[in-house]
């Protein structure tokens, strides 16, 4: 009788309790915030007691995992940095191997293209030597500094491993003379190439003005009026116009009315401005007729207007 009593008793104390941990939570439950300085945590028993302070120790474990994760991240975060770093050392050790090797010196440095500017002239200018390495210069600097030269419209240099280097130029073309104290060769762009080499036979009208100012090679000719006179140059030459009358001047004094002068009877052929290729086709078309009448001669020409749209008046020679 007293065992049951006994055994009833304490299965209500555990009843008992396990209402308590129901109603106010386990009272060994401990609730842990973060740190607040080196040993020093806020810890609270339960969740209707006040959080404390307490001195603890921190957990080794927790150190030592954050401390294998840093140096993991350190490890990850160098690999690239390491890698670079030697693909930087071997591009330095194998371009000092390459520029000191004899095996990439140049040997020989070959030009194509040139006419006009000798081969001596291009290589000197573009700043390359044989015997250095055939990476120790720029190819787009030297190719700039070759097209300085006012005969050269354009410039490719190319290297050819192991030890040979190409120059490739393409020349400017004249297509007129210009007088400035001195004549001087002009290409369609009109840029003054050089003075003209009087023992050079060339069959191009020479453009005259009061006005020109003076020129040197390398310059443009901007005078007033000479846009007219290199598109008239232009259509001359495609159309063949020079064929049925040869054109030896082309005058701007008067930049409104250019006026062209014939090789064989020196008369003035009047052109205004404007519509140069129609002009010059009908001027074709008057001198074709003129050398086809057996009366008439191109070499008594003395005078033809080619402002008016449907008539050319013409004069000539020993003609009122």
């Amino acid at each position: 009788m007293g065992k049951s009593i006994k055994n009833k008793s304490r299965l209500l104390r555990a009843l008992d309790s396990a209402r308590g941990m129901l109603k106010r939570g386990h009272p060994r439950r401990i609730f842990a915030g973060r740190f607040l300085s080196e040993n020093t945590k806020i810890i609270q028993t339960a969740n209707s007691s006040q959080p404390r302070r307490q001195k603890v120790k921190r957990r080794r474990r927790v150190v030592v995992a954050r401390r294998e994760r840093v140096v993991r991240m350190i490890a990850t975060a160098s690999k690239p940095l390491l890698l670079c770093g030697l693909l930087a050392a071997l591009t330095l050790h194998f371009m000092a191997y390459v520029e000191s090797s004899q095996r990439f010196s140049i040997a020989h440095i070959a030009v194509k293209g040139n006419t006009r500017v000798t081969a001596i002239e291009l290589i000197a200018k573009s700043g390359i030597n044989e015997g250095e390495s055939i990476f120790g210069f720029s190819l787009a600097g030297s190719a700039s500094a070759i097209r300085e030269i006012p005969w050269v419209c354009e410039a490719r240099i190319a290297r050819r491993f192991p030890n040979e280097v190409l120059i490739e130029i393409t020349e400017r073309e004249p297509v007129a003379l210009v007088l400035s104290r001195g004549l001087f060769y002009i290409d369609g762009e009109g840029k003054v190439l050089e003075k003209f080499d009087s023992s050079e036979r060339m069959d191009v009208p020479i453009v005259t003005a009061e006005h020109l100012p003076p020129l040197k090679a390398g310059d443009l000719m901007k005078t007033d009026g000479a846009t007219d006179a290199l598109e008239i140059i232009r259509a001359m030459n495609a159309m063949n116009v020079l064929e049925a009358i040869r054109i030896s001047e082309i005058n701007l004094d008067d930049p409104a009315n250019v006026l062209l002068i014939a090789e064989q009877s020196g008369a003035n052929i009047l052109m205004g401005s404007g519509d140069f290729r129609g002009k010059l086709w009908r001027l074709a078309t008057v001198a074709e007729a003129i050398n086809r009448n057996k009366k008439l001669q191109i070499a008594n020409l003395e005078r033809m207007d080619m402002r008016f749209e449907t008539i050319v008046p013409v004069k000539f020679k020993g003609n009122s």
